[in-house]
């Protein structure tokens, strides 16, 4: 049987300790939807460290201009070195000339 059977029968005292906060979290439906469709299993919530890690990188990625490295350290409380690296992933290198820093030797 699954929850939507029981659903008008079902009360919150009746919910292990354990889903009374995320009833307040996500509500009272939310929550048996997911209690029933992971119930028995020790589902597991990854920390969002990765998934911010990557909009970040990828805002930096867009907001980079060739030089403002420092600016972006700063703004996103990274180390210089960090940005370089996340810059680098793009296939960015600080040592390589483009045609513009090129034609300013001439």
């Amino acid at each position: 049987m699954t929850y939507e059977e029981w659903m008008d029968e079902i009360k919150l005292e009746d919910l292990p300790l354990c889903y009374r906060e995320m009833v307040e979290l996500i509500g009272f439906s939310n929550t048996l939807k997911l209690a029933d469709k992971y119930q028995g299993t020790g589902f597991y919530f990854h920390k969002l460290d990765s998934a911010i890690q990557e909009s970040r990188n990828k805002r930096i990625k867009v907001e980079f201009n060739g030089s403002n490295q420092k600016e972006l350290a700063r703004k996103y409380r990274l180390s210089e070195v960090w940005i370089r690296q996340i810059l680098a992933d793009q296939g960015y290198d600080e040592n390589q000339l483009t045609l513009f820093d090129n034609a300013q030797g001439l």
